[in-house]
């Protein structure tokens, strides 16, 4: 089976899927997180260029075996983006602050 390009038309990284429009024409392909090859946290990015097969899923195409330009891993999309309304980088969250450091410019005797 050959390999089509093609651009990532959208990708929605919290539920794993999007679609991939060929850069041949025809109709825009579904793609899922399964079928990504990506070191780490399956994604894509919007706009990234990519090489795929087309599947038949019950009368409907989908993308499988999904690399980047000459079978490399796919850039993809981070985990969370800072438009996301739970962003926070990794030092600004609450689970990470160390308790110490909170009562630090308290004194422990009564004033």
């Amino acid at each position: 089976m050959s390999k089509i390009t093609g651009k990532v038309k959208w990708f929605n990284v919290k539920k794993g899927y999007g679609f991939i429009t060929p850069t041949n024409g025809g109709e825009d392909i579904f793609v899922h997180q399964t079928a990504i090859h990506a070191e780490g946290f399956r994604s894509l990015k919007e706009e990234e260029e990519v090489e795929f097969e087309i599947s038949d899923n019950g009368g409907k195409s989908k993308a499988i075996n999904v690399t980047g330009p000459a079978g490399a891993y796919v850039q993809g999309a981070p985990r969370h983006t800072k438009g996301s309304r739970n962003y926070r980088p990794r030092n600004q969250r609450k689970d990470n602050k160390d308790p110490k450091a909170e009562n630090a410019g308290e004194s422990s005797q009564p004033a």
